[in-house]
Formats: C-alpha cells, structure tokens, sequence
C-alpha cells in the first residue's frame, strides 16, 4: 500500500497541490485578492501550455511527423485564448470590484513586482519535473496520437474557459464572499480535472 510521503513524491501530486495550495495561502496569509488568484492562474495556465507544447512537439517527432502544423496552431489557439481571458476577466473584474483601471493595474504590478517573479519560475519548475517523471521517462509520448492530442487539448481549454466565464457571469449577478466564490472554484477546478480532464487525456491516446 502506497503511503502519504510516497504519495507526495509524486511529481503529479506535488504540481497539483501548488495549483491547490498557493492560492489558498495566498488569500489567507498574504492577502491576496481574487484578483492576484486570478492572474495567478492566468500564469499557471501559461506554465502549463509552455510545457504542453512541448509534449505535443515529442509526440510529433515520435510520429515522424516533418512539419509541426500542430504545435504552431496550438502556439496561436493559446495566444488567441488567453488574451481573450485576459480582456473578459480586466473587464469583469473592473465592473465587480467597481474600481478604476488604475487602481487594478496597480494592484496586479505590485503582485508581479514582488512575487509573480520568483512564482513563475517555481511553477514552470514544477511542470517542467512532473513531465520528466511522468511523460518522458517513462516514454508515455508513444501512447500518444499527434492529431488527437492536439484536438482534445484544444477541446478541453475551450470547455475549462466556458466554465471560468460561466462562473465570472455568475459571480457578477450575486453577492457571494470572496471566501466562498474561491472554495467554489477550487472545488470545480478539482471535479473537471478528475472527469473532464481525465476523458480528454484518454481520448487522446492511440
């Protein structure tokens, strides 16, 4: 029987609770707004499609695939994606909390200028070991198809924005605590990993 410290070896684990753990620090201890929260899972998500296209570029080469089609439409879905994210959530944000552009992009300069630095580092490091124990030295990219991969890569980001968006809108037209309206995203973050997530890595195998 597996035990709680082999567990926590796990590279998996150990990124999965960063994505967990940080935030609720964050909030709790050093006062982070759900809008730091926000931009630091704008960062994570940027960590973890860096080290995806990376994947998705192992997986066509393993295929013996000349071009990379696929890497390069990934590169520009994700740009496209995330500055989407980007605008709806300034935007969001701005009407929720009532305050100026200013006082936001202030308040996210001083996040990044005193700890978004060293966080991003930290977390692409995280990714960057969990790939090496998991998909590369154990050579899980032969499993993989290169079309397949990319496709319900793709269809997952686009159901986990729904989601996101979904939860913005609703957030917009209540007044539930900042505590609450966190523990509920966490909450959902975990089920779509654990099924929606888990389905797309599945389909995507050969």
């Amino acid at each position: 029987m597996i035990t709680w410290k082999e567990k926590l070896r796990n590279p998996f684990v150990q990124q999965y609770l960063i994505e967990i753990l940080f935030p609720l620090i964050g909030f709790f201890f050093f006062d982070w707004s759900l809008t730091i929260i926000a931009v630091f899972y704008l960062v994570d998500q940027m960590a973890s499609e860096i080290l995806f296209i990376r994947r998705l570029h192992k997986i066509s080469r393993t295929e013996n695939k000349k071009n990379n089609k696929y890497v390069l439409l990934a590169i520009l879905i994700f740009l496209v994606l995330f500055l989407t994210q980007l605008f709806f959530l300034q935007n969001a944000f701005l009407d929720i909390r009532e305050i100026q552009s200013s006082q936001l992009n202030l308040e996210v300069w001083n996040f990044a200028k005193e700890e978004l630095w060293l966080l991003f580092p930290v977390v692409l490091l995280v990714y960057h070991f969990k790939d090496q124990f998991t998909f590369y030295m154990t050579r899980r990219y032969l499993l993989y198809k290169v079309k397949r991969t990319f496709i319900y890569h793709q269809l997952l980001n686009l159901m986990s924005i729904g989601v996101i968006l979904l939860g913005v809108i609703v957030w917009s037209q209540s007044k539930i605590s900042d505590v609450l309206v966190l523990i509920i995203f966490l909450i959902s973050k975990i089920v779509f990993d654990f099924t929606i997530a888990k389905w797309a890595d599945k389909k995507s195998k050969k």
